[in-house]
């Protein structure tokens, strides 16, 4: 079965717009670097269906509103289990996830709008943004020549204001057009680099802990078999597990946390322990 595996967003933000970027590809196609070691090809495209009336970008509120019309369109014709089982219903996969859930895929917008980056802050990181012409050789080029059209020259975005100019452009020479035009990256190792921009533009509070005692804690269980088990860890090898108590959380809201994460691949329970024990909680300056 064929389906398009998503492995990274970097959404571009220009003034109150988004251009929703993703590097994503299909999981039958596969490319190969100068060692012949292969790997699924995946490139860097914008995501033009999530936008309206054809645009390249949506505003936050477009890109919200077309998540919850897919979520009603896919319930109606699924329905809600396919809330779950988003991906195997849309032909579409999020990195590794077996299963992805229409959560995740409304976290990609989500997410990507908090974290997009204005064209003026990818240049500091020598990461451009490139509006073009896709030609196959130059057979497209020698068509628009026979017939009268103009070809536009691919273009490297200097700025904000030159995006919307660039894009403005292509849009009015190819609107009645045969020839598709796209907006992409034009940085071979933005794949790598995204990761180190990330920390630096988007840097993590570390947490701070301290323990505290309670007269009660949760924990969390789950069911193999028909028996139940204390819930330790999910590994890649299967599901460790204790016959005691071995996580604890100070409130029922922590433990769901556990339980919302691993929804869909472990089925979490969640019981409180009327014990005394010491748990770990935030520190007071992290809960402000």
């Amino acid at each position: 079965m064929s389906y398009e595996i998503l492995y990274d967003k970097c959404f571009v933000k220009a003034n109150d717009k988004y251009l929703p970027m993703v590097l994503a590809g299909s999981n039958n196609c596969y490319q190969f670097d100068r060692s012949a070691r292969g790997r699924r090809a995946r490139s860097w495209f914008n995501l033009t269906y999530a936008c309206p009336d054809g645009k390249r970008y949506a505003t936050e509120a477009e890109l919200l509103e077309h998540i919850e019309a897919e979520k009603k369109k896919m319930v109606e014709n699924h329905g809600d289990e396919a809330m779950e089982n988003y991906g195997y219903y849309s032909s579409f996969k999020i990195g590794g996830n077996t299963r992805t859930t229409f959560a995740q895929y409304k976290g990609i917008f989500v997410t990507g709008m908090k974290k997009a980056l204005t064209v003026e802050q990818l240049k500091e990181y020598d990461v451009d943004l490139q509006v073009y012409t896709y030609d196959y050789g130059t057979k497209y080029q020698e068509i628009a020549k026979k017939d009268g059209s103009e070809w536009l020259e691919s273009v490297i975005i200097e700025s904000t204001e030159h995006l919307f100019e660039t894009i403005e452009k292509f849009e009015k020479c190819y609107k009645n057009s045969k020839f598709g035009w796209y907006i992409s990256f034009d940085t071979w190792n933005l794949e790598r680099e995204i990761k180190k921009i990330r920390r630096e533009m988007f840097p993590r509070n570390k947490k701070e802990y301290k323990y505290v005692d309670q007269d009660h804690y949760y924990t969390a269980k789950f069911i193999d078999n028909g028996s139940e088990y204390y819930f330790v860890k999910r590994t890649k090898n299967g599901i460790r597990y204790s016959f005691s108590p071995y996580l604890k959380f100070a409130t029922e809201k922590e433990a769901k946390k556990l339980q919302n994460r691993l929804k869909g691949k472990v089925s979490i329970i969640i019981k409180k322990i009327n014990k005394d024990s010491r748990v770990r909680v935030l520190s007071e300056v992290n809960n402000v």
